[in-house]
């Protein structure tokens, strides 16, 4: 396999990484020492609070001064190729939360407040509007789990109309303690709006619907539900990208399974450090189960597949995480696709939706196109005068 080749601005961007962000992201703990940020294991490891830098003075004064890549390289051992991808994944993030934590005993603080969602000051209603759940139906989801994952308060909508899911402590599960909310925009933005330029001078196209964590959620848990046939029952937890895709498998395997007890996690995106945290507290809360099959259900595209290779290699090179945990892999059956758009190939027998997004993309070109040719247009004019 070719190396994969980044352009000088990707690795720029990589490069100028906010180290402590993303080391805290990948489960790293810190406690405060003065103007420093101090590594619980690798106590010769600070980072500055002021400037960001990182110095590790065990190995001979490495730090991350201009160059995310080789430190954090050097911190985990990981192949250049991959932390690159790692970081540039990182930094394209729409919702990076900063994590606080204590200064003593290392545990992530809980500040996250259901009334206070974003800067924009939206908060949680606690009931799913009618606008809410038509978009829930319009992504093809039964009106039986719309009503039933509503009646138990794991979804609702913002006083935006935005629909939420809830994100609970799985040790109060139960009583839903909130640590988190998942935030899914209905509000289409402008297609102009979503047209971009990227590294390369070429279009990239944005999301449609805003779609990240709200303010001071935890960056270690996912939207998580489950189905518990037993305490003491095999596990099977299947993890997929998004709430949205997990209630999409949910119903696709609605026949399946029936003798496990079985949770749905979705990471985020593709952030690994969910998973992980994750299956500790599960373990955790169901200390005598017999087996424990993690399923990854991601999707079945190049982003999927380097994070899947990436989770691999955790697992292989952990002896704690292959002690009574098996991995295994789900892949939609739709080139470069979802599990909504299986669930939707499922109920319609067709993927209209992805014509939809076809088009929409076809339009944007024309539209950067004309932009770009304006642009050299008005240079020349400039040049001339």
């Amino acid at each position: 396999m070719k190396p994969k080749v980044f352009t000088e601005r990707q690795l720029n961007y990589a490069r100028a990484t906010p180290v402590f962000d993303y080391l805290t992201l990948r489960g790293e703990k810190f406690e405060s020492v003065g103007r420093h940020w101090r590594h619980t294991v690798h106590d010769s490891l600070t980072i500055s609070k002021k400037t960001g830098v990182a110095t590790w003075r065990s190995r001979s004064d490495c730090h991350s001064y201009n160059n995310a890549i080789n430190f954090i390289s050097e911190f985990y051992n990981e192949p250049y190729e991959q932390v690159v991808q790692s970081l540039l994944e990182f930094r394209s993030s729409e919702n990076i939360q900063r994590v606080k934590y204590e200064t003593k005993d290392q545990h992530i603080q809980n500040l996250f407040d259901a009334k206070h969602l974003s800067k924009l000051n939206n908060y949680d209603t606690n009931k799913l509007s009618e606008r809410g759940r038509n978009y829930l139906r319009s992504r093809f989801l039964s009106e039986k789990n719309i009503d039933k994952f509503a009646a138990k308060h794991l979804i609702s909508s913002d006083n935006l109309e935005n629909v939420l899911f809830k994100i609970g402590d799985i040790r109060n599960y139960q009583s839903l303690e909130l640590v988190g909310i998942s935030v899914q925009g209905i509000h289409a933005k402008e297609l102009v709006k979503r047209i971009k330029e990227d590294s390369r001078g070429n279009m990239k196209l944005t999301r449609k619907y805003f779609k990240g964590l709200a303010l001071d959620s935890n960056p270690e848990r996912g939207f998580l539900f489950g189905y518990t046939t037993s305490q003491d029952n095999p596990i099977t937890l299947f993890v997929t990208e998004s709430p949205i895709e997990s209630l999409s498998l949910l119903e696709l395997n609605k026949n399946l399974y029936a003798d496990r007890t079985r949770w749905y996690l979705s990471t985020e995106g593709l952030k690994e450090q969910i998973l992980w945290s994750t299956v500790k507290q599960l373990k955790e809360c169901f200390p005598n189960v017999t087996g424990f099959d993690v399923v990854l259900a991601y999707n079945n595209d190049e982003k999927g597949r380097d994070a899947i290779r990436r989770i691999h290699s955790t697992y292989i090179g952990s002896e704690n995480l292959k002690m009574g945990l098996s991995l295994k892999l789900l892949v939609p059956e739709v080139e470069n696709g979802d599990w909504n758009e299986v669930l939707e190939l499922a109920k319609t027998g067709q993927l209209a939706t992805r014509n939809e997004k076809k088009n929409e993309k076809e339009k944007a070109e024309k539209i950067f196109s004309n932009q770009k040719n304006n642009n050299v247009e008005l240079q020349e004019m400039r040049s001339m005068e």
